[in-house]
Formats: C-alpha cells, sequence, structure tokens
C-alpha cells in the first residue's frame, strides 16, 4: 500500500496572499536554499524521496514542510517558504500543533540564522519548547553558521 505523502492544512492568509501550491513553493522556495543543483533535478530527488513512507509534505500557507520520521514520536524537517517573517510565524506555529496532534514529541531541523526568532515565536504561540544549538558547516566551500532546533512537542 503506498503511504498519500500529501498532507496539506490550509493555513490563514491575508486575503491579499494567494495559495500556491506545494510544487510552486518548493520552485519558489529552492533558490533561496542556495543548492548547486539544478531546480528540477532537486524537485526530482524530493519526489523520490516522498515514495518512502516515512516521509511526507504538510503545507500550511504558503510554507512547505518536508518531513521524515525516523523513529516513533521523532520528527526531522525541512521548512521552504514563500511567506513574510509574521506569515511564516504563523505557519510554523500550526506545523508544530499538527504534528503535536499527530503525537510527535519531537521535532528537529538545522537552519539559517533568520529562522532563530521565528522558530521561538512560532514554539511559543504552539505552547512548545524549543532548544536552539550552533554550529558551522561548509557550503559552497565556505564556513556558514547554521543553527540546529529541537522542538519538544
Amino acid at each position: 500500500m503506498k503511504a498519500n505523502v500529501m498532507d496539506t492544512i490550509q493555513g490563514k492568509l491575508p486575503s491579499q496572499a494567494k495559495q500556491m501550491t506545494s510544487v510552486d513553493i518548493l520552485r519558489k522556495a529552492l533558490p533561496e536554499h542556495k543548492t548547486k543543483m539544478p531546480e528540477e533535478m532537486m524537485l526530482n530527488i524530493i519526489g523520490a524521496r516522498l515514495e518512502n513512507p516515512k516521509r511526507s509534505v504538510v503545507q500550511i500557507g504558503n510554507t512547505v514542510f518536508l518531513t521524515y520520521r525516523p523513529a516513533p514520536g521523532v520528527v526531522e524537517f525541512d521548512t521552504y517558504t514563500v511567506e513574510n517573517k509574521k506569515n511564516l510565524t504563523n505557519s510554523m506555529s500550526g506545523f508544530f500543533k499538527f504534528l503535536k496532534n499527530q503525537n510527535i514529541k519531537k521535532a528537529t531541523t538545522t537552519d539559517e540564522p533568520l529562522y532563530v526568532d521565528v522558530t521561538r515565536e512560532a514554539a511559543r504561540i504552539a505552547g512548545t519548547k524549543v532548544n536552539v544549538g550552533q554550529k558551522t558547516e561548509k557550503v559552497d566551500g565556505k564556513i556558514r553558521p547554521v543553527y540546529a532546533f529541537e522542538v519538544t512537542l
């Protein structure tokens, strides 16, 4: 039996914002992730990974969360968005509430420094706790700061 890889939750968007599809959000957000892979190749890789029943897509508003469940009660996620900081905070808060309703106890990700405030505020709104740690990683030959987030749901 093939898993349903698309869990879509319609978030509330400002009246001027148009709801985009997950693929359109990924297409627009992928360049922000500064990957050296061509967009179509990256989308094909994402699509192939979604064949694994432990992986899924959750869309809230105009933000896509690609998730992986390495163990029961644990989710690793990547965030792709075309939203401003305020709307992203609301979408991420909704995502944390969604995970909590799915009996997920811990969600982890690593991301850019700009997500520190957003993740902390989203966790506060969702009534969860977040621990943030910093490390560095080499990307495109340059050392850059990366933040590790662990949200306790």
